[in-house]
């Protein structure tokens, strides 16, 4: 059986660019669909794919921290 791809609020932040305590309460909110295992949310890929299609939010559309804009 192929076990789903579980990611932490700390790689799910990374991935949309936001913050962990922003993460934790889309998790609350029921935006973002997670599960609990002690005291810490965990995603599916799955579900952040569903998320990311409902709020038409891609990859593409976040840059990375240390990427700056140039002039050219």
């Amino acid at each position: 059986m192929d076990e789903e791809k579980t990611l932490t609020t700390s790689e799910v932040a990374d991935i949309l660019n936001i913050q962990i305590k922003t993460v934790n309460e889309y998790c609350k909110e029921g935006k973002l669909e997670a599960f609990k295992r002690g005291n810490r949310n965990y995603i599916t890929q799955a579900s952040l794919d569903e998320y990311m299609k409902r709020t038409r939010r891609s990859l593409v559309s976040f840059r990375p921290n240390n990427i700056k804009n140039h002039k050219t």
